[in-house]
């Protein structure tokens, strides 16, 4: 595993998750209520649209920064906003766009 991605999760993000079940709030928005079995809803619609299973990953590394703080900024967030640089600095680590003139293995084939 990346050391970077590491530090993040032991250092900050536990740390974070822990400090904000100790307020009792998961999000700004939505409160922790501990005498409620579930936190599932039943859906009033019946059938499943597009936009049930896409969400905006961001438009390219260099916004993604602005695309987390537009996202977690509209409901203020100021916990998660905290997480942003330490994402921005992990993304640009882990991307990598691959060379695509190395040489293919001649065991890998595609089928039609």
């Amino acid at each position: 595993m990346n050391q970077k991605v590491k530090d993040f999760f032991e250092k900050e993000l536990i740390p974070k998750s822990i400090k904000i079940k100790e307020h009792k709030e998961i999000i700004s928005w939505m409160s922790i209520d501990k005498d409620i079995d579930s936190y599932y809803e039943n859906r009033m619609e019946s059938s499943v649209n597009k936009v049930d299973f896409e969400t905006n990953g961001g438009s390219s590394l260099e916004a993604f920064e602005s695309d987390l703080t537009s996202l977690w900024g509209n409901e203020n967030d100021s916990e998660l906003i905290t997480l942003i640089p330490s994402l921005v600095n992990i993304s640009k680590d882990l991307y990598n766009i691959s060379d695509q003139s190395e040489n293919i293995s001649e065991f890998i084939y595609v089928m039609f």
